[in-house]
């Protein structure tokens, strides 16, 4: 009988209910990015309306989640090889709003995703790293899905050959592997999709995981009682076949090691590259502009928020 009733009426909606841990919360950027949405807000009931407060008017783990400033994690990490033995990279983008801390994890990710273009005859086909659209709804899946109220966030790991997407608390209860696939959704924290729902951050149309299966595959999904993992396998094809011309220029050891940085991380500055090499500044800028030079790389966009592109590969 109560599986019965979990089945028709859905798990509770656990992070409406818990308190939160700090009750000094502000909302400036949620409700900026309800006005930027053209939705209007009652600032008197902004708190109220939203369900970010529980029964005994506190600010509940929701609030915590969507204020301006929290104890939240949100880490995107980058491993060398295909193991967690060597950490290259660890980038934490929560402390703040969940939804602009989830947006920089999608900028972040559409940045170091590869671009080669094919031309032939009229057709012009573009090849990725990844498929962007498949690593954004499982990205979104794992935010709006996960057991918040575990207080463990999602993550996502970035090996040679895959991503990882990591969520806390396995499937709903109400929900089988069947459903799962055939896209129906049995949230477990209804009121946050609500407000990613009201912002776009997501649709409710149930395509995420049917267009995940099409791509890559059920195998894609690991499900556990405790944990979801999609992994999503990297296009390595496309940087191992980047065109060789003929008499490529010769590279010395430090040169063919920062060019290997480049590939697992096209946004890594000349901090990044001192941290992991141990060079002087000097002797990496020295390095970046014989690389340019030998028209091995370029840089594309600003110093500060640009990206290297790789014209040839050894």
């Amino acid at each position: 009988m109560l599986k019965a009733l979990i089945n028709r009426e859905g798990e509770p909606d656990f992070i409406i209910q818990k308190e939160a841990a700090n009750q000094d919360l502000t909302f400036k950027m949620l409700k900026g990015l309800y006005l930027s949405n053209d939705i209007k807000i009652n600032n008197d009931k902004f708190e109220e309306n939203l369900g970010l407060m529980n029964n005994n008017k506190k600010y509940n783990l929701m609030a915590e989640l969507l204020a301006d400033k929290n104890d939240i994690s949100i880490k995107v990490v980058t491993f060398a090889g295909t193991d967690k033995t060597v950490m290259l990279k660890r980038t934490d983008y929560g402390g703040k709003c969940l939804l602009l801390s989830v947006n920089n994890v999608l900028e972040y990710m559409e940045s170091i995703n590869e671009t080669k273009v094919k031309v032939g005859g009229i057709q012009r086909q573009e090849e990725k790293y990844f498929d962007f659209k498949s690593f954004k709804e499982a990205w979104m899946n794992a935010c709006v899905h996960t057991k918040w109220s575990e207080e463990i966030p999602p993550a996502v790991y970035i090996y040679d050959d895959r991503i990882e997407i990591i969520s806390n608390g396995g499937l709903p209860s109400a929900l089988t592997k069947e459903d799962f696939f055939a896209g129906i959704s049995k949230p477990i924290n209804k009121k946050l999709l609500k407000v990613f729902s009201d912002l776009d951050y997501i649709d409710q149309t149930g395509h995420g995981i049917p267009l995940i299966v099409k791509n890559y595959g059920k195998d894609a999904f690991y499900i556990s009682e405790h944990t979801i993992i999609v992994t999503i396998p990297l296009n390595k094809e496309l940087l191992e076949n980047i065109e060789k011309p003929a008499g490529n220029i010769k590279l010395n050891e430090a040169e063919i090691k920062i060019l290997e940085l480049i590939k697992r991380n096209p946004i890594y500055k000349t901090t990044d590259f001192i941290r992991l090499t141990e060079y002087s500044e000097a002797y990496i800028n020295k390095i970046i502009h014989s690389l340019k030079d030998k028209k091995y790389i370029r840089r594309v966009g600003s110093n500060k928020s640009g990206y290297w592109e790789i014209l040839k590969f050894l």
